[in-house]
């Protein structure tokens, strides 16, 4: 990924190729003056696509030149990462594209790599067969939970209702929904 602005950090671009890596996605190209991409994920069998947005705040003309070009590849999986903020106008419109699936996060959040602090441990969704026995151990919906805005969860793209195992320390398992 080639960046025509100083504010992608060399960290910062190695932090999102790990997190596009870890997410199963592989780069196939770049779409619009070097800061849009298209990724495959060949488990799911779906296109995304990566947009960096290097501006300050990101209002509605910036996102209409991004999101309008992206959309006429007919693909329904986005990724966003902004530099600092997003107008609220913004927020509304994207939250009214139903039909797609829209995920921000801000650049700050890739100046780390979030599974490399020392409080984090390994998080894996269980397979359909394991979810139906859990649910059916924990009753449908006893089992704790954590919060699909958790960092984590986020970083991972886990869903609502998927169902995490947890490795703690010690080899301790625990289970958690995503809600």
């Amino acid at each position: 990924m080639v960046l025509a602005t100083d504010i992608w950090t060399p960290n910062c671009l190695k932090n999102i190729g790990k997190f596009m890596k870890r997410r199963n996605l592989s780069f196939t190209e770049t779409l619009i003056d070097s800061h849009s991409f298209l990724f495959f994920d060949h488990i799911e069998q779906q296109s995304y696509i990566l947009i960096l947005m290097a501006h300050d705040k990101v209002g509605v003309e910036v996102l209409k030149k991004y999101i309008e070009h992206c959309m006429n590849k007919q693909i329904n999986h986005y990724i966003v990462i902004y530099q600092k903020s997003i107008t609220s106008t913004c927020l509304k419109i994207l939250n009214n594209f139903f039909e797609y699936n829209i995920e921000l996060f801000p650049l700050d959040q890739f100046k780390f790599d979030i599974t490399r602090i020392k409080y984090y441990t390994k998080h894996e969704k269980v397979s359909d067969n394991e979810k139906k026995r859990l649910k059916k151990i924990y009753q449908g919906s006893n089992l704790p939970v954590i919060l699909a805005s958790d960092p984590i969860v986020r970083y991972f793209g886990f869903k609502k209702d998927d169902i995490l195992l947890i490795h703690r320390e010690n080899n301790e398992l625990y289970y958690r929904i995503v809600k």
